[in-house]
């Protein structure tokens, strides 16, 4: 596909249309080309491993007999199923180990179900690299645009926004991907606000998994009934009744049309450098600092206290989880298990690390207490060591921050060793290569051969 559009698209009409029309004629700059090659590294990579994550596979085992039989292998998977089944499957995949990216404002997990969504498309005869980095860049835009919109109320009522606005990031990506002109943009985009949704009650749950596999899904059948005819309302995001006025207390709709073209808002967008819920890796962060500056023989820590900002606690306060996705989002555990360990990688959060006599009795000596005036994404740790001394550091920027994000070589790292984790015999090193300097078709298909995705 030959990317002609350029320019940025007008700003007349409501905000449904405009955004449709930054859908479709929106050209990408180089600058956010270059950085969604490094998204698309870090999806795929969070992708091969969690096709082989157990929460996955209990997930896989449970849906299969649900799935109608189609021509699309997912990365590997020993059975074939439809696209929009597959373009669900890619999104859980991707963001079941809790280590994919996170865009820090909004707390949005946005290229799983952007990934999602265009993985059924990119074994298309006409589909190059390129083509996918724009839908990708172009969708990740949008659902973070939406959730600034939104505001921090939406979360606040109990909205998943990474599968609420993951569905209209999949509803765009793919309208980009599949050449649609606005109006069909913005029926997209329309009927994808009938198809959101995903509630935060369900995060520690295996059902968190369903309202991600929905926001791919969803996204890319929104795109699809769309080029099909299929018609919604003109102002389905912002009109009265409308998605926003629905699901937030105070939307601001231009918020998600400022700068628009100019500023990309998607460039704040950041792997995770834990593969738990971002709020704790301020926490992290801290705790690796200080555990350095320790003596080895000295790190016998008594107790542990964690200040942060209300969010902390709302989102990751489980002082005794129970499963690994528990883990990921426990506070408790996370500190305990990365102070004992000296490290918060995957194998931090298998059953084995949660059933850790000595990581379960730490867990239980973490103090955390919320301090409104602190910002959200920062935390101040003190570890009372067991020679009497206490230890204090705050943090301020995190790793994977807008001040901080992870640097090209940091994430071509973690992706070899999801990689490799994924198969210890898997050629990481030519397919990072691939996601980095990738251009045409051919490319694209090395990568769909090396992941184990076709279509028969």
């Amino acid at each position: 596909m030959k990317d002609q559009r350029s320019g940025a698209p007008g700003q007349t009409g409501g905000m449904t249309a405009v955004l449709a029309r930054f859908i479709v004629e929106q050209k990408v700059p180089d600058e956010v080309l270059e950085a969604a090659r490094g998204q698309l590294l870090n999806g795929l990579s969070n992708l091969m491993q969690g096709c082989r994550d157990r929460d996955f596979l209990q997930f896989e085992q449970a849906v299969r007999p649900h799935l109608p039989a189609g021509s699309i292998r997912v990365a590997g998977l020993s059975f074939r199923t439809d696209a929009l089944s597959a373009a669900g499957l890619a999104c859980v995949a991707a963001n079941i180990l809790e280590f994919d990216d996170t865009h820090p404002q909004t707390l949005i997990h946005p290229t799983a179900p952007v990934l999602g969504a265009l993985l059924p498309l990119m074994v298309g005869p006409d589909c190059a690299v390129t083509d996918v980095l724009s839908a990708l860049a172009i969708g990740t835009e949008v659902a973070v645009r939406l959730g600034l919109a939104l505001g921090p109320s939406h979360y606040e009522r109990g909205w998943h926004i990474s599968a609420t606005c993951g569905a209209f990031g999949a509803a765009a990506a793919a309208a980009r991907l599949m050449g649609l002109r606005p109006d069909p943009a913005s029926h997209a985009l329309a009927i994808a606000c009938g198809m959101s949704s995903g509630l935060v009650i369900n995060l520690s749950s295996p059902a968190k998994a369903i309202g991600m596999m929905r926001a791919g899904r969803n996204g890319l059948e929104a795109a699809l009934l769309a080029e099909t005819g299929m018609a919604g309302a003109p102002n389905a995001l912002e009109g009265r009744g409308g998605f926003l006025e629905l699901t937030s207390s105070a939307p601001e709709p231009s918020v998600a049309l400022a700068g628009l073209g100019a500023v990309w808002r998607g460039l704040e967008t950041s792997a995770k450098p834990y593969p738990t819920c971002a709020v704790i890796h301020p926490v992290l962060d801290g705790l690796f600092a200080l555990r350095d500056q320790i003596a080895e023989g000295e790190r016998a820590a008594t107790s542990i206290e964690v200040e942060g900002n209300p969010l902390m606690l709302v989102r990751a306060d489980r002082p005794a989880p129970a499963t690994p996705l528990e883990g990921k989002l426990s506070l408790q555990h996370s500190v305990a298990a990365a102070w004992l360990y000296g490290s918060a990688s995957v194998a931090e959060f298998t059953p084995e690390a949660l059933r850790d006599p000595e990581v379960r009795a730490l867990a239980a000596r973490v103090v955390a207490r919320a301090d409104a005036d602190m910002a959200q994404g920062t935390a101040r740790v003190a570890v009372h060591l067991a020679g009497g001394r206490t230890e204090r550091i705050e943090i301020l920027h995190p790793r994977g921050s807008v001040a901080r994000p992870m640097s090209r070589a940091e994430i071509d790292e973690k992706c070899r060793e999801l990689l490799l984790g994924a198969d210890r015999a898997f050629p990481a090193d030519a397919f990072i290569a691939l996601c980095r300097t990738g251009t045409d078709r051919t490319d694209l298909r090395r990568l769909l051969d090396m992941m184990g995705t076709d279509d028969a």
